[in-house]
């Protein structure tokens, strides 16, 4: 198995592990907490929007969020990403959150668009070059309806539950340092 596709396979376990290390490591205050909160919720909102536009069947998906970015849910993972560092409050959370993105994401993000390149062809590639990789394009969005079945399907609902996790996490370990002190 090639490197490439090992970190792909773990990159959710790998994940996990440097949350727990970023947890431990973390300083958290009222400020760090509140920011942090704020882009967890909105990286997760963002990522269950997105999954709410993929669509059934032989297509990829063009409208609502990816009509402004060809990787929604990867902006919705940077944002979620952040939302720790910054909560977390402490140099090892933002060096973490560094690595860890530059280490998956632009591989990820490589290998989707290979993929549907392939598959798709002309139609893939036009729209591609019309729509952001990364950041999303402040623009007219693409209409669409949300489709609570994909995302359900997808259980998108638990980076949610992860997200509020973190922040209970992080507030009760702020909770307990204000005590000691």
């Amino acid at each position: 198995m090639r490197l490439s596709d090992r970190m792909d396979r773990y990159r959710s376990t790998i994940g996990n592990l440097l949350l727990v290390v970023v947890l431990i490591f973390s300083t958290p205050d009222v400020m760090s907490i509140t920011i942090g909160f704020f882009l967890l919720l909105g990286g997760s909102l963002y990522r269950a929007w997105s999954t709410g536009f993929l669509p059934e069947g032989d297509d990829f998906p063009r409208s609502g969020p990816f009509s402004l970015s060809r990787n929604p849910k990867v902006f919705g993972n940077f944002l979620i990403g952040l939302g720790v560092a910054v909560g977390g409050n402490h140099i090892t959370s933002y060096l973490i959150f560094i690595l860890y993105f530059i280490a998956f994401f632009p591989l990820a993000v490589i290998r989707k668009h290979r993929r549907l390149e392939k598959r798709f062809g002309e139609k893939y590639i036009d729209w591609a070059q019309k729509t952001n990789t990364f950041i999303p394009r402040l623009k007219r969005m693409a209409p669409g309806e949300f489709n609570i079945s994909a995302y359900m399907k997808n259980r998108e609902y638990r980076v949610i539950y992860f997200s509020l996790f973190v922040i209970a996490v992080l507030v009760s370990k702020f909770i307990l340092t204000v005590k000691m002190d």
